[in-house]
């Protein structure tokens, strides 16, 4: 990952976290210490997920149209 961005030019700013399992959030504390990223995740799920900054909430998608 780090050198994707590297040659890419990019730098990391956000981490998304779908859920608290650790196999999804056990980088997070690392990660947000190197590169002074913000972790994202579901609000109900914070108290589970390390170094949490901003709280999701989910919400339907509501309907979207189907194309025949």
């Amino acid at each position: 990952m780090r050198r994707a961005l590297g040659q890419r030019g990019w730098r990391l700013t956000h981490i998304l976290n779908t859920h608290h399992h650790l196999d999804h959030t056990g980088g997070n504390l690392a990660l947000k210490q190197e590169f002074s990223a913000k972790v994202v995740g579901p609000k109900k799920d914070a108290g589970r997920i390390p170094g949490i900054d901003i709280g999701v909430e989910e919400k339907p998608a509501g309907n979207f149209p189907v194309r025949p």
